[in-house]
């Protein structure tokens, strides 16, 4: 099955129908080695295509859903559509879909421009043009392929840059479901992209999973494009595991970086949690991960307590930043496990971070977006390895559940 990012569960509330009976589709007929955004945002411009679709072989496909059906639609011309609106019936002007992929993989490509690494070698004869293939097209859930010809819509959209409500059923042959997606390149490069190839890709076009951003100005539509190399040590991303992980979990706007590996451990209490980070910190400790490389960052003031007890009853060194006026400063060097509050943790990382007591997230008293970005915050200081707990259920728990 493909990456579909964030994952189903987690998007399926806010997508409508016919995105969520497309976005079942791709899962069901693509093959493992794609990779789907849904609703993910574009660049600092922060545009938002319904649908990215990346493959190493074939490469960046934009794909707008459209749910309407044919009596939506009034009035059809290459730029601009009339349809009747959801809500009065009146009707409206809108820009042809097509339109608006088009728009959206082209700021993707120039994006990807402005890396040498990602366009052809001046000897070429594409010379500075992106060596990925891209394509985008229109996916009309509602309207089957004889009405769209029936009714004169290829005559504003090409035939080939639409799939039609009967064209994405579950009986589809597999195949042919895919080659209507291919049938959206214009052109093939017979190259296939490596997996720093496409991490680079991700690091251009979504510039939230990146640890270190680039500094390169984002281009406007008519400006020209000069690729400049980047060396490979700035390329520096989230894997795809904990960018959908952090999606899921925000709704789909902020990510998760800098972590390699994760867990998520459900215990009877909150002592038991305590118990638990101490026998894990004992066997990071066995792999040779030095004491001042964990973090253990809680949210309210008892788990403080406890943990501090419990670390010192087992005998490991322990600087609990938070603990009283005297205890403010910190001191990176000192071998020992740091200790400190989520919205203390700001600006710092550790190769190893524990957060016990998910369950206890969102706290009642603050907003739930509040505390999604305070949790966002602390999961963000792991680089290497973030483990987390609970002993009951909370939203963020749930939400958790869904895609770990």
């Amino acid at each position: 099955m493909p990456s579909l990012i964030p994952s189903l569960n987690s998007c399926v509330a806010r997508m409508t129908s016919g995105e969520k009976r497309f976005a079942v589709r791709l899962e069901q007929k693509l093959d493992d080695d794609y990779l789907i955004w849904y609703d993910v945002p574009i660049g600092k411009k922060q545009l938002h295509p319904d649908f990215i679709v990346l493959h190493p072989l074939r490469g960046l496909l934009v794909l707008e859903v459209k749910d309407w059906k044919i009596d939506t639609i009034k009035n059809v011309t290459r730029a601009n559509w009339t349809i009747a609106d959801r809500n009065t019936n009146e009707p409206k002007q809108i820009k042809n879909p097509l339109e608006q992929a088009r728009n959206y993989v082209l700021h993707a490509v120039k994006l990807l421009e402005r890396d040498a690494e990602l366009v052809h070698a001046i000897a070429s004869d594409h010379a500075g043009k992106c060596i990925v293939p891209y394509g985008y097209g229109v996916v009309f859930t509602n309207i089957t392929r004889a009405v769209f010809d029936k009714q004169g819509l290829g005559d504003a959209i090409e035939s080939n840059l639409v799939i039609c409500q009967d064209e994405m059923y579950d009986s589809v042959d597999r195949g042919d479901f895919q080659q209507k997606l291919w049938d959206m390149f214009p052109y093939h490069f017979d190259r296939t992209l490596s997996p720093h190839q496409v991490n680079r890709i991700r690091w251009h076009i979504f510039p939230d999973i990146a640890i270190q951003p680039s500094l390169l100005p984002e281009p406007e539509e008519d400006e020209v494009v000069i690729p400049v190399a980047i060396a490979p040590d700035l390329i520096k991303i989230m894997d795809l595991q904990q960018e959908q992980l952090a999606r899921s979990l925000r709704g789909g706007h902020r990510v998760i970086h800098g972590v390699a590996g994760s867990g998520k451990t459900r215990l009877s209490s909150f002592t038991a949690e305590t118990k638990h980070i101490c026998d894990l910190i004992g066997e990071y400790r066995d792999r040779g991960i030095a004491w001042n490389d964990i973090a253990i960052l809680y949210r309210s003031d008892f788990m403080g307590r406890s943990l501090s007890h419990a670390l010192k009853n087992v005998g490991i060194p322990v600087e609990w930043l938070n603990e009283d006026s005297n205890s403010k400063r910190y001191k990176p060097e000192a071998q020992s496990v740091k200790l400190l509050t989520m919205h203390s943790s700001k600006g710092l990382e550790f190769p190893v971070v524990f957060i016990p007591g998910v369950g206890f997230m969102p706290n009642r008293s603050e907003a739930i977006a509040d505390e999604a970005r305070l949790l966002y915050v602390a999961m963000t200081r792991a680089t290497e390895f973030l483990e987390l707990s609970c002993d009951r259920d909370s939203a963020f728990v749930k939400r958790l559940e869904r895609v770990l």
